[in-house]
């Protein structure tokens, strides 16, 4: 009779087990394609999922890489331009009226502030109905990208990412036969 009570607790133990280990491996997983389709966006696959750096290649385009942040507010993604510039956006999730901006100045500082002496004006353009924020680089971005516009904040540190999959496209693409 302890045989029979131990063996049905050894497999009601193993049952509960195997159950709580599969919900958690389910719950990973919808997080991680929840991640790869944030803002409804598709096509993307993960490039480094240690980094949670995404890539997206469409025929006819550099490719670009991506990041969601941490709290889902915003994504980062750096592509590069066809005169090899490094180019980057955020991506708010919130939607927005095309041709609308939200800027970090105040209307007089528009008026009486000479450009010599004004700070770096940062400004949120709403893009396919997202507000977004975006910077070029001359060079592989190797630091933090950060600001503040309004009540929108980001933050995205480069240290992880590793940008040889977009200079291999580029160089690809600007290659001549001889």
């Amino acid at each position: 009779m302890k045989k029979v009570i131990f063996a049905t607790a050894f497999i009601a133990i193993t049952v509960a087990i195997s159950g709580v280990f599969s919900y958690r491996v389910l719950d990973e997983s919808a997080k991680k394609a929840e991640e790869l389709n944030f803002m409804g966006s598709q096509g993307w696959r993960w490039h480094d999922e240690l980094a949670r750096l995404q890539i997206k290649s469409v025929d006819g385009q550099l490719p670009a890489l991506r990041q969601v942040s941490g709290n889902k507010h915003y994504a980062s993604l750096v592509t590069m331009s066809q005169d090899g510039e490094y180019r980057g956006f955020v991506f708010f999730d919130v939607d927005c009226e095309e041709g609308s901006i939200i800027t970090n100045a105040h209307g007089d500082e528009w008026n009486n502030t000479r450009v010599s002496d004004a700070p770096p004006l940062q400004v949120l353009h709403c893009l396919r109905g997202k507000l977004v924020s975006m910077k070029t680089w001359q060079n592989v971005p190797s630091d933090v990208w950060e600001g503040q516009i309004g009540e929108y904040q980001f933050r995205v540190e480069f240290k992880n990412w590793d940008f040889t999959v977009l200079q291999r496209a580029y160089l690809k693409s600007t290659a001549e036969l001889i």
